[in-house]
C-alpha cells in the first residue's frame, strides 16, 4: 500500500515486528547475535543466507538501541516499506524513529529456521521469514503478542529495496486496556493509520498522499453550509483548498492513537478526548450525503456515482477519530492494502 496509515509512519507493527526487540535472538544455527555496528552489518559472508542473517539481526539490534542508521541498511530509494513506496531511506529512516516512543517492552524473536531465501531476476535476493513479537502499546497500555511473516528483497550489495509482510497479523493473545473493548481491527491498519496521523502532524502533505489509492482517491466530507458536501479528492491539497485552516491544524495536532471505542459526541463536547481507532461495519456516510443531496435538489449524482461510493463504502473497516480536530478518518483495504478512503469533518461540524 501507499503509508503512513507512513503506516510515517507510518505506524506500530514495523516498528517492532520487521524491526526488533530485547529478546535473545541466537539459535541452533550458529549465527552471532552480538550487537554490531551499522559497519559491521555489511556481510562478509559468501553464504547469502548467512550474510542475510547477519543483516536482520543487526537491524533488530539497532532498532533496540533506538540508534537507526538507515544508510547501512536501506538502498537510497527504498521501493516499499510496508506500506510506503518509491521513498528515501531518509524519509524511512524518519518513519522509524518516530515510531520509538510507540511501544514499550519489544521482544522480537526472528525464527532463523523459517528463513528461505531466493534469487530474483535482477540479481536480487528475496528473504520470507517468520518469528514472534510482543509489546506494549505505549497509547493505550494494551499488551499484543503476534506472530508475523515477513518478505525482505535485498540488492546484489545487500541493501534493503522492499520489506513487507507477507500476511496481515493475527493476534495469538493480546490483554487489552479496559477502555479497548472488542477492537478487532488487525495490527496492519493500526500500523497504517498510526502512520498518517504522524505524517500530518509533520506537515509533509506529499507523502501523506502515498496513504491515497492512485485511481479511487477519497472522499472529503464538509459542511461549508447548512447542509453536507463530498468532495472527491485525489491528494490532500485539494482539502486544503476548501478548508485550509485544517492545513495549520493538522501541522500542531498531536495524535496518540489509542484503541477503543469512538466516544460520543452531543455538539458540545465528546463524552471523551483524544485519538481513537475503532472497528467499522456497514460505512454509508458518503453514499448518504449523495442520496440527501439529490433528494433536497441541490444537485444531482446520477445512480452509477452512488453506487461507485458505495463500492467503496463495502471496503472500509477501520475508523480515526480525533477529537481535537474533530475530524473522522477511514481506512479501507484494496487489493490487500490499506487505504485512506474517507476524511469527514461535517459529523462533528454544528456550526450551521
Amino acid at each position: 500500500m501507499k503509508y503512513l496509515f507512513a503506516s510515517v509512519s507510518l505506524v506500530i507493527l514495523f516498528w517492532v515486528a520487521g524491526c526488533g526487540g530485547n529478546n535473545d535472538t541466537s539459535s541452533s544455527s550458529g549465527v552471532s547475535t552480538t550487537p554490531q555496528t551499522p559497519e559491521q552489518a555489511v556481510p562478509a559472508q559468501t553464504n547469502p543466507r548467512d550474510s542475510i542473517l547477519d543483516i536482520l539481526h543487526a537491524y533488530y539490534e539497532s532498532l533496540e538501541a533506538e540508534q537507526i542508521d538507515e544508510t547501512h541498511f536501506f538502498a537510497s530509494t527504498v521501493e516499499k516499506f510496508y506500506g510506503q513506496e518509491n521513498q528515501s531511506r531518509e524519509v524511512i529512516g524518519d518513519i522509524i524513529r518516530k515510531g520509538f516512543d510507540q511501544v514499550e517492552g519489544r521482544e522480537v524473536a526472528l525464527d532463523e529456521q523459517t528463513l528461505v531465501v531466493s534469487l530474483g531476476a535482477g540479481g536480487e535476493m528475496v528473504a520470507e521469514f517468520g518469528g514472534d513479537v510482543k509489546l506494549t502499546r505505549s497509547a493505550d497500555n494494551s499488551m499484543v503478542e503476534e506472530r508475523f511473516q515477513n518478505r525482505v528483497t535485498f540488492s546484489p550489495k545487500y541493501k534493503i529495496l522492499k520489506y513487507e509482510t507477507l500476511e496481515a497479523l493475527t493476534p495469538k493473545a493480546a490483554q487489552r486496556s479496559a477502555n479497548a473493548p472488542g477492537i478487532e481491527a488487525s495490527g496492519e491498519a493500526y500500523q497504517q493509520a498510526e502512520a498518517l496521523m504522524d505524517i500530518l502532524s509533520s506537515g509533509d502533505f506529499s507523502s501523506a498522499n502515498v496513504m491515497v489509492h492512485p485511481d479511487k482517491g477519497f472522499y472529503y466530507l464538509y459542511r461549508p453550509g447548512a447542509y453536507d458536501v463530498l468532495r472527491a479528492c485525489k491528494n490532500f491539497k485539494e482539502i486544503f483548498e476548501v478548508s485550509d485552516w485544517l492545513e495549520s491544524q493538522f501541522k500542531t495536532n498531536t495524535c496518540k492513537l489509542e484503541a477503543g471505542a469512538i466516544p460520543d459526541f452531543d455538539c458540545e463536547s465528546f463524552s471523551k478526548e483524544g485519538c481513537f481507532l475503532s472497528d467499522v461495519n456497514n460505512y454509508s456516510r458518503a453514499s448518504d450525503i449523495m442520496k440527501g443531496t439529490n433528494e433536497a435538489e441541490l444537485t444531482t449524482y446520477d445512480a452509477g456515482d452512488i453506487e461507485e461510493v458505495k463500492n467503496l463504502e463495502a471496503t472500509i473497516k477501520v475508523q480515526v477519530l480525533d477529537t481535537d480536530l474533530r475530524i473522522a478518518l477511514y481506512f479501507g483495504q484494496i487489493d490487500g492494502e490499506w487505504y485512506l478512503l474517507v476524511m469527514d469533518t461535517a459529523s462533528y461540524d454544528c456550526s450551521a
